[in-house]
């Protein structure tokens, strides 16, 4: 939405109270409405920060012997987490800016916690990363496409691990992913394991981090064993391992 902007009319008292003209005033540049496009792009991306905000908070929290508070926080980050109301591009932008340098701070955090013992859940247990999101290749087509996650190379019958706690949205076979489960997360997540073997959970049921739900294969359009993992908030895909990166 357009930045609300408040003019002040100056009242004549009559010829003998006139006010001399402002020399400045021509040369000052009349308001510009925000771009509704790029403001509905930045409440988006602002939208998804905070909510990776507070799970990585909780994840701090969680760690055993950490001495972090929730409540330290600047007033500046107070400010870029409170709801999004009727801003204008630049204090989305603002808010943007401080959050993705405070979450970067909080990552790094974090890391430090876990490289002290924790080892962090991964969708296939001690697998990295072997395709990653973005624009690629396609394998099957062989024309530039969009890759909407990445992907764990791994043996047939690899146990795939649910990423959080959740509800299984949908479960079943698909054309292009074949066996797929989708779950759903709080705060308008979801993540989606693709290619499988075969599926242990169904419709509907609650499932706990960790949980073992389905195997590692080769169904749907696919050139070898391997999970494919999706992030998605509200909808619309993300990388998976700025999400991997808070676990």
């Amino acid at each position: 939405m357009s930045a609300v902007l408040f003019g002040f009319g100056l009242i004549g008292y009559g010829v003998l109270h006139e006010r001399e003209p402002n020399p400045m005033a021509a040369d000052s540049p009349g308001p510009v409405d925000d771009d509704p496009f790029e403001q509905d792009d930045l409440r988006l991306r602002l939208e998804l920060l905070q909510a990776q905000w507070r799970r990585l908070e909780s994840l701090l929290l969680a760690q055993p012997d950490n001495q972090h508070s929730a409540a330290a926080m600047t007033p500046a980050v107070a400010l870029a987490l409170q709801p999004i109301g009727a801003l204008s591009n630049e204090e989305l932008q603002r808010r943007l800016s401080v959050l993705t340098t405070a979450l970067g701070e909080r990552l790094a955090e974090l890391k430090e916690l876990k490289r002290q013992g924790v080892q962090r859940l991964l969708p296939v247990a001690g697998i990295q990363p072997t395709s990653d999101f973005g624009l690629r290749i396609d394998p099957v087509s062989g024309k530039l496409a969009m890759h909407n996650g990445i992907d764990f190379k791994a043996p047939i019958g690899t146990a795939i691990l649910a990423m959080e706690a959740g509800k299984v949205k949908s479960a079943g076979l698909t054309p292009q992913f074949g066996w797929t489960v989708e779950l759903e997360h709080a705060n308008g997540l979801t993540t989606r394991y693709a290619h499988a073997l075969r599926l242990l959970v169904f419709k509907g049921q609650q499932v706990a981090e960790g949980q073992k739900i389905a195997e590692v294969g080769s169904s749907g359009k696919s050139t070898g064993a391997h999970l494919h993992f999706e992030v998605r908030y509200n909808g619309v895909p993300v990388n998976p391992r700025r999400f991997l990166a808070l676990r």
